[in-house]
């Protein structure tokens, strides 16, 4: 809004500015594309637009701030995109807030001093390790109770125990409906109160849930895909029971969970470097301009998948097909790695078809997201 309103003086008829104010205009596009990716903002019209210029203002920024943080997600000022935006520099800035103060996010954009900032850069680094150590540690409690099956087969997950952290529970929602396929809530509790947040897919909306359940929390709302709710701790599970009871009333209870949507069906030979340059050029991808998403049948593993990252909760595998080999990993794939062994010489996977860049080489690589019963359709 206000980059709009200092932009309003260079309207056709308007007055004129200097070079200077419409260099600083330029420059500052890099925070409208932080800001707008961050806030997950539709990425269409005007903030297509404005975002494409600002990822290329962010890669040739020297502000001492937004240089640091760059360096510390150890970012490619060539190709930054929307996703290093919003997957690596805004769960930066989003953990001094969580974990820390936000105005330590703040006073790093605001920075003009480069050992000041490389400070900053490196607190907000911290933060957001510290930040994935706690997400590592709800979500495993959250799989311990699905495996013990104490949870209702129908409606929503609730997960709700006391020592969370509430800045963190809606991520460990969003990591249990990629784990689930179900909507999932998940709250932090102390003795008074518990605070929590929902997760979904499009396919099934949080929406209907929230009227019914006010009766017994103190608050809830948001949209089809994400919420809030607050309760009393004892309300737990009439919450959760309440959440069951509104799915067993529903005209879908019994459908089966739809199927993940892709866009194109591609064959293994056409998994060549060139389509993914084409594809990149369709950036910025986000919301309201989601990556494709391809199915690719008729692949078959090259040699064991291999866990890697911290908490090896990532997969890394080798894939082979129509005479190619090709890279893949699965970001948080690690609990359906089972799957893929099982499948073995007949893999269909969803993926996005990407630039891997590493070391001043480029590659193709499958970024997994889905693996698919073999031959069925689902588009």
């Amino acid at each position: 809004m206000l980059w709009n309103y200092y932009t309003g003086g260079m309207e056709p008829g308007g007055e004129r500015v200097s070079d200077g104010f419409r260099t600083f205009l330029t420059d500052a596009l890099a925070l409208v594309a932080l800001g707008t990716v961050a806030d997950v903002v539709d990425l269409n019209g005007e903030n297509r637009i404005l975002v494409r210029h600002g990822l290329a203002a962010i890669g040739r920024s020297t502000d001492a701030g937004l240089s640091a943080l760059l360096a510390v997600c150890n970012i490619d000022r060539d190709s930054v995109s929307a996703s290093d935006v919003g997957f690596r520099i805004a769960p930066h800035l989003n953990a001094a807030g969580r974990l820390g103060r936000a105005d330590e996010a703040l006073e790093l954009l605001l920075c003009d001093d480069f050992d000041r900032g490389r400070k900053l850069a490196s607190t907000l680094a911290g933060y957001n390790r510290k930040r994935r150590e706690i997400e590592r540690e709800m979500v495993a409690d959250c799989v311990e109770e699905i495996e013990a099956g104490q949870h209702p087969t129908e409606g929503p997950l609730v997960f709700a125990r006391e020592g969370w952290h509430a800045g963190v529970a809606g991520i460990v929602a969003a990591r249990m409906v990629d784990r689930c396929h179900r909507p999932a809530f998940v709250i932090a509790l102390d003795d008074t109160i518990g605070r929590g947040s929902g997760r979904s897919i499009e396919e099934i909306p949080l929406t209907p849930y929230y009227e019914p359940a006010r009766s017994v929390v103190s608050t809830i709302g948001g949209h089809a895909c994400a919420g809030g709710v607050t309760l009393l701790p004892e309300r737990v599970e009439a919450f959760r029971s309440k959440l069951e009871e509104i799915a067993l009333a529903s005209a879908d209870r019994g459908a089966p969970v739809p199927p993940r949507r892709y866009d194109l069906a591609v064959d293994p030979e056409d998994l060549e470097l060139s389509l993914a340059y084409e594809l990149e050029r369709m950036q910025p991808f986000g919301a309201g301009n989601r990556e494709p998403l391809m199915r690719i049948d008729g692949l078959e593993l090259d040699g064991a998948p291999r866990l890697v990252g911290r908490g090896e909760e990532h997969v890394q595998l080798l894939l082979r097909g129509g005479g190619r080999r090709v890279r893949g990993i699965w970001f948080r794939g690690a609990a359906r790695v089972r799957e893929l062994t099982a499948a073995g010489a007949d893999l269909s996977l969803i993926a996005v078809i990407e630039v891997n860049r590493f070391r001043g080489e480029s590659s193709l690589q499958l970024r997994i997201v889905d693996h698919l019963p073999p031959r069925s359709d689902t588009s």
